[in-house]
């Protein structure tokens, strides 16, 4: 995969992909930037969804793993200005049958538990910028707030309640990088 990444790579990760994204700069050379959507350097956090919430909701999902899929979905999508409405699209682009098997969905879930990139993210060789909807009911408030650009009446899912919005800030993030990339290359 390193040899296929572009050097003027800007990575970005959304929720789990984040968190992998982060884990990656351990093993990949570094990108221009690395950006954070809906997500912190670890997904429980105390004042938001805890340690113990995540343990039990891998527990409902060993037992009923559509249910709980299908649960988590419509949790996500709590804090977009028109769920429902997230919830059809979603559908519409997905289908109501998962594209991913269950023992995919369960090591993501403990990737979930598990990932802490805070060393990581300490000692970059590339900016790291966090994205955060202003509702999302996945993180917790000062997560939200301390975020670099918050995405207003957004959730979770941006890319479906706000893409324009979504596509201004990483075009945003995108023009810092290439200028701060200039300046650095300035004799």
């Amino acid at each position: 995969m390193a040899s296929e990444l572009p050097g003027d790579a800007i990575w970005v990760g959304w929720s789990l992909g984040g968190l992998l994204a982060g884990a990656l700069l351990d093993h990949l050379p570094a990108p221009r930037a690395l950006v954070l959507l809906g997500m912190g350097a670890r997904f429980p956090d105390v004042n938001g969804i805890s340690d113990g919430q995540l343990a039990t909701f891998q527990r409902t999902f060993s037992r009923a793993p559509e249910v709980t899929q299908e649960h988590f979905l419509r949790w996500q999508l709590q804090g977009e200005p028109a769920p429902l409405e997230a919830h059809r699209y979603l559908h519409s682009m997905v289908g109501t049958v998962s594209p991913a098997d269950t023992a995919t969905l369960a090591a993501g879930l403990d990737h979930l538990a598990r990932l802490d990139i805070t060393s990581r993210l300490a000692t970059a060789s590339c900016p790291v910028y966090r994205v955060a909807g202003e509702r999302d009911p996945l993180l917790a408030p000062a997560l939200r707030a301390n975020a670099d650009y918050q995405l207003p009446d957004a959730g979770h899912c941006p890319m479906l309640s706000c893409p324009a919005a979504l596509t201004r800030c990483l075009a945003s993030i995108a023009k810092t990088t290439q200028a701060s990339f200039a300046e650095e290359r300035l004799p």
